[in-house]
């Protein structure tokens, strides 16, 4: 069976963009994109594919497509914007990761390849970037059964040539509700070796949700991002949002001012667009350099800062982030900041106890 319209079963975009057979997925608004451009790793990371799924409960035995993968786009004024962003940063010590960091992760590349779930269980993946992409369902018997292909979060990627072999029927799935996750590259699912394993795609399927992952590596709280976001407001039931660790690593002494107004706007202007849905606001998760001295606010500091202003607002509930993750480097791909697949899942364990 050839799939004529991949958007009946495609999750996780707000746009769709077709040419020449090719169908692009965006997970942002046009109205937001300009946030994103004066910064070479914004404007990369924006236009990547994360959380992007194509959803199916079919009978089929294959499902293949092909797919083609973009470079990360250039411009002079994002690379400036890019180079003056790391000039803020206080002069730190490197922080050196403890000696069995990530030895319950892997070396393997993170965030480049497809994951196939099959009845929410990885069976496979791929790291094809450009070709046909062709995953087996074990599904001699022809039961229905539910399929998910979760797209690269650190790629972007079009499609074309959607097909299900041996398939006598293809329903799409209808979701319990819509969840928006905002923040920066932990919320974009950086350094996870697989997309299908990733936290917020691990939330939203505690709760058989469909959900939009606008997280962007390196990003930090910005008002301009949420520009447009109000053609979500019919949609979304639940906004989870996880800013304040860059904010912390590039910033110094002479951005604390900025960087306080910065966030306290981004807030009042979050609680307008979202004033009838939850709002869950994740402090910064615990990093193991966080101890290094800084002329920027202690991160201990910076949490309670965020908290107070989030915890003004009714709808919002502060989660501690401090307590989603353990002080074992191990957890973390890089050993100290970014959790790998085991400490996605650990993220995940923490969230589900707290009140939802």
């Amino acid at each position: 069976m050839k799939i004529e319209n991949p958007k009946m079963y495609a999750k996780g975009f707000v746009r769709v963009e077709e040419k020449e057979g090719w169908t692009h997925f965006d997970r942002f608004f046009e109205a937001q994109l300009p946030a994103y451009r004066n910064n070479m790793m914004f404007a990369a990371c924006s236009g990547m594919s994360a959380g992007i799924r194509l959803v199916f409960l079919t009978d089929a035995d294959t499902v293949e497509f092909t797919v083609k993968s973009h470079p990360a786009p250039f411009s002079f004024r994002a690379l400036f914007g890019s180079f003056d962003m790391v000039k803020q940063n206080d002069k730190m010590p490197k922080f050196q990761p403890e000696i069995n960091a990530n030895s319950l992760g892997t070396d393997e590349m993170y965030g480049v390849q497809f994951d196939c779930l099959v009845n929410d269980r990885l069976i496979a993946s791929s790291k094809v970037k450009k070709g046909k992409v062709s995953f087996a369902l074990g599904n001699e018997d022809h039961s229905l059964q539910r399929v998910e292909i979760v797209f690269p979060y650190m790629r972007s990627v079009d499609i074309r040539e959607l097909q299900l072999l041996g398939c006598g029927r293809c329903d799409s799935v209808k979701d319990r509700e819509k969840v928006l996750f905002l923040g920066d590259s932990i919320t974009q699912s950086a350094d996870c070796v697989h997309a299908g394993k990733a936290w917020p795609q691990l939330l939203a399927r505690q709760w058989d949700a469909d959900y939009v992952n606008q997280g962007v590596c390196g990003y930090i709280f910005c008002p301009e991002s949420l520009e447009g976001l109000d053609e979500l407001r019919e949609e979304v039931t639940r906004v989870i949002c996880s800013y304040g660790t860059n904010d912390w690593q590039f910033a110094s002494a002479a951005k604390k001012e900025f960087r306080t107004k910065q966030m306290r706007n981004y807030f009042r202007r979050l609680q307008a667009l979202f004033d009838r849905q939850n709002i869950y606001v994740i402090t910064p998760m615990r990093r193991l350099d966080e101890k290094v001295s800084r002329t920027f606010y202690p991160m201990e500091e910076w949490r309670r800062m965020i908290a107070e202003e989030a915890g003004k607002y009714e709808n919002v509930t502060v989660i501690d982030g401090s307590s989603l993750m353990p002080e074992d480097p191990s957890f973390f791909y890089d050993g100290y900041i970014h959790p790998n697949d085991a400490g996605a899942a650990y993220i995940i364990d923490c969230l589900l106890t707290c009140g939802w």
